[in-house]
């Protein structure tokens, strides 16, 4: 018959006032663990899937025993305590034990916790066989001098799926619980250790459903569950997502245009590349995102018109299996001496794609030279040598018809 380590755990209380010890009959739980799973066995009717609470008012100490087994040992073992935003507030084991059975006795005092509110005591242990697990004991800390009468009792928090310390080869793409507490207040959930915490929707005994993801590898879900008293109860469930051969690679993006530079035309070409197939979008500044030609493979392009700035372009590419890659770069456009990217130097309603071509149209200006013959030129100068001889020999007349004139008189 095949052995199986076991980890067992006890609480006992006692409390300052009275000076007494008393077991009490809360629990007794123990957890097999075998080298291809892990099976969790309650023996005590009222506490199921590890979720064990414990109360005790302000002031008063309480009791705990746990004791380690396991058939390959060494094995590492931890007993620690942590607050309601994950913090670590007091470790009461975290070491190695050479032989097949370890045991403890812990006392929470006072000291131990910091306020009033709730605690989680996690206890886990991990043999030389790769057989590991986690239970945990809630604490919750009241008001010295509770009525007796008072709702003291925790929401009982169920998660239907997906299954504690099963491994699945597919993502879970959703959580199933169900709350039980006719006071029942509201509801959270975390997936990462109570570092970002949720809301989630919970009524008195109904099955509910929400849109949760999982991750490759370990995942750790949490539902907290509040009353109107205050009374909260958390539930945590473990699992591992594996699956063969998944692509969890993101696309690489080469970004050949634009490049980070200033620009004298308004038109610009875009062009990347990605290292394998995807859909590929670009976004200009503060626009939506517009989907990319993809004339080859691996190859997108597209042209916009921009105006007169800066301006920042984000890619974004998105392969077969999901995974999303984004680069970006900033450039700018200066069209001050152009017009919709064509210089403004005008002659005749014209228009230069560059200053060579308008260079090329004025030389053909300057180059050209009037063309006349000697013939013509002298041809031209007799013409205008006899104009002046007659114009000076009507003057010498006018002058000689004057003076005969002032003579005879």
């Amino acid at each position: 018959m095949k052995e199986y380590s076991y980890l067992k755990i006890k609480c006992l209380k006692k409390t300052n006032k009275m000076n007494t010890q008393k077991i009490l009959s809360l629990f007794v739980l123990s957890v097999f663990l075998v080298s291809t799973a892990s099976a969790l066995m309650v023996s005590d009717g009222q506490f199921k899937d590890g979720s064990q609470t414990l109360e005790i008012e302000k002031g008063e100490d309480a009791i705990f025993e746990v004791d380690f087994t396991t058939s390959a040992y060494p094995m590492d073992i931890s007993v620690k305590m942590y607050n309601s935003n994950n913090q670590l507030v007091h470790t009461f084991l975290d070491s190695s034990a050479e032989d097949y059975f370890a045991e403890g006795i812990y006392e929470i005092v006072k000291s131990t916790y910091e306020k009033l509110g709730n605690y989680e005591i996690r206890i886990s242990g991990s043999d030389n066989a790769g057989d590991s697990d986690e239970t945990i004991l809630y604490l919750k800390v009241v008001e010295e001098g509770t009525e007796p009468g008072e709702d003291t009792t925790f929401p009982e928090v169920t998660i239907l799926s997906p299954e504690s310390g099963k491994t699945y080869t597919s993502h879970i793409e959703e959580l199933h619980y169900k709350i039980y507490d006719k006071n029942i207040d509201y509801c959270e959930y975390s997936t990462n250790n109570g570092a970002t915490i949720n809301d989630l929707p919970c009524k008195n005994g109904e099955n509910t459903y929400i849109s949760l993801k999982s991750k490759l590898g370990t995942n750790k879900w949490t539902i907290y569950a509040t009353d109107k008293s205050g009374n909260q109860e958390i539930k945590t469930i473990s699992f591992y997502i594996s699956i063969p051969s998944e692509d969890i690679t993101a696309p690489i993006i080469t970004i050949l245009s634009p490049e980070d530079k200033e620009y004298k035309t308004s038109t610009i070409a875009l062009k990347i590349i990605t290292n394998e197939d995807a859909e590929v979008w670009f976004k200009i500044d503060y626009k939506e995102k517009v989907q990319m030609n993809n004339p080859e493979d691996h190859i997108y392009t597209n042209t916009l018109k921009v105006s007169n700035g800066e301006h920042k372009i984000t890619f974004y590419a998105e392969d077969d299996a999901g995974n999303e890659a984004e680069k970006s770069i900033t450039f700018s456009v200066d069209t001050s001496d152009s017009d919709n990217g064509k210089n403004n130097n005008a002659i005749n309603n014209r228009y230069y794609e560059d200053e060579l071509d308008r260079e090329a149209y004025l030389n053909q200006f300057s180059a050209k030279t009037i063309n006349v013959d000697d013939s013509q030129t002298t041809s031209g100068k007799t013409s205008n040598s006899w104009i002046i001889r007659l114009i000076v020999g009507l003057i010498v007349l006018v002058v000689l018809i004057i003076v005969i004139s002032m003579l005879r008189a």
